[in-house]
């Protein structure tokens, strides 16, 4: 799930949300019934321990995720990702 998210990301690098978010939105394939929370919490922790994923508070106290864009070359590597084209 952790390479999934960083897919999404590397194709959205100013994508940010918090937990809830992703669950109900993005960054996740899957239809909402097949996703697990503690899954996707899981994935969200190990992103940010590896410095891919920035994870900061807002004045709501909730949490909200953001790739780390000194690490978006590196993701994009890791996922075999191509930067988007300008049109």
């Amino acid at each position: 799930m952790a390479l999934e998210i960083l897919t999404y990301l590397t194709r959205r690098p100013e994508a940010q949300d918090t937990l809830d978010g992703i669950l109900q939105w993005w960054w996740v394939a899957e239809p909402p019934r097949h996703r697990h929370p503690r899954e996707v919490r899981a994935a969200m922790v190990e992103l940010v321990a590896s410095g891919f994923v920035l994870a900061t508070r807002g004045r709501d106290r909730q949490e909200r995720y953001r790739l780390n864009p000194a690490r978006l070359g590196a993701a994009r590597a890791l996922v075999g990702a191509r930067p988007p084209r300008d049109h």
